[in-house]
């Protein structure tokens, strides 16, 4: 058996989902970034009613939109958010949000420590971010939390519905009101030339949505992770202190760390909208494949020693955004985020350290987006 082959056998297994259903878990690299890729897989269900869910207690798990028009549709919505969340479109933010980084270090330098980096430095500048590009005001702030930590409840759906009705009603207000007195926002060049066709409508009001929910808090925790592998590894963080230039290199390895906040445990949910052979087996019609980002990132077949945080790895050819038209259109931004913090971070503040030992840190395990309760540094 050819090595491509065995390694396509060895990557597929079949699992219990903790609502009781049985899915395909794919672990391995090259299969989890075929599969990402395949157009014969989707978020939707060809039978909604019969498809396996990966968990009852909460919103994530479970199929979304129509299998009929899925890929139409996606193609469609991807080629409008490639042209708003573009390269040369994330370019023209740079200023702003440097600007918005600058200041946040600035008042933290006038901080007496220690101080919790979370409450005042990872969550405001992604709130700030997000405010920016929606152009809402900021003392909306509070909101947009709480109904973030309402929607990513993972052990109650109740609030979880609750929260995600919150963002859902307000992004509609915002859409509205973009109708109405069109801005330079993201809101507006989504709905620009699109008239008031309801299924596009929506996907816009899930969007914005998403942005003042995960489109906040994914950002705020990968430089909270960031800042904590940098800060436990000593020889890493002297690197990129000494040459600010790697801030590109370990925000990928930063990334290869992270799981994708819209993942369940064990992965990526996905459907069968046909029957496909895949490493030996044949996946049919309906069922559930989970797509292990997390261990696709750590494929000993693909990243020399892949528990260790190197942030000089190169290639690194991570799957946190995606793969092929799955690929994040958006991942621009975050990237160019990370890349400006961490740049910055240990030249502002070249003692930073943190205050407790790891082991003390308390995470957000009930909440689907994770991340840290409080991220207590000093310097």
């Amino acid at each position: 058996m050819k090595t491509h082959d065995r390694e396509r056998v060895e990557s597929v297994s079949q699992v219990q989902t903790p609502a009781g259903d049985l899915a395909w878990k794919v672990t391995r690299h090259a299969a989890v970034k075929a599969l990402l890729a395949d157009p014969r897989l989707g978020r939707s269900h060809p039978r909604p009613e019969e498809a396996a869910w990966y968990t009852k207690d909460n919103l994530s798990g479970r199929p979304l939109g129509d299998s009929e028009h899925e890929s139409a549709e996606h193609a469609q919505w991807r080629r409008r958010l490639v042209s708003v969340f573009s390269m040369s479109a994330t370019e023209l933010l740079r200023s702003r949000v440097e600007a918005i980084i600058n200041r946040l270090l600035d008042v933290l330098a006038q901080e007496t420590p220690p101080i919790d980096f979370h409450r005042e430095f990872s969550d405001p500048m992604a709130t700030l971010v997000v405010c920016e590009l929606l152009q809402v005001p900021y003392d909306d702030r509070n909101d947009f939390r709480r109904w973030a930590e309402d929607a990513a409840d993972s052990k109650d759906i109740r609030r979880s519905s609750a929260g995600m009705a919150r963002s859902l009603t307000y992004a509609r207000a915002l859409i509205r009101g973009r109708r109405e007195e069109p801005r330079e926002d993201v809101a507006s060049q989504l709905i620009a030339g699109q008239g008031h066709i309801k299924a596009y409508e929506g996907k816009v009001t899930k969007l914005l949505a998403d942005m003042i929910g995960q489109g906040r808090e994914t950002p705020a925790n990968v430089v909270d992770l960031g800042l904590m592998l940098l800060l436990t590894n000593p020889q890493q963080r002297a690197a990129l202190q000494s040459d600010p230039s790697l801030a590109h290199h370990a925000v990928e390895e930063i990334l290869r760390f992270f799981p994708p906040s819209s993942a369940t445990p064990d992965g990526l949910v996905r459907y069968a909208h046909v029957d496909i052979e895949f490493g030996g087996i044949t996946i049919r019609t309906g069922d559930m494949v989970l797509l292990d980002i997390t261990g696709a990132n750590r494929d000993p077949n693909v990243f020399r020693e892949p528990d260790r945080f190197d942030i000089r790895r190169e290639p690194n050819p991570h799957l946190t955004f995606g793969h092929g038209t799955f690929m994040c259109p958006a991942s621009s931004l975050p990237r160019m985020e990370l890349q400006l913090v961490f740049g910055r971070l240990f030249q502002r503040f070249p003692t930073l350290r943190l205050a407790v030992p790891r082991e003390q840190l308390r995470f957000k395990n009930h909440l689907l987006t994770g991340g840290v309760v409080e991220l207590p540094v000093d310097w």
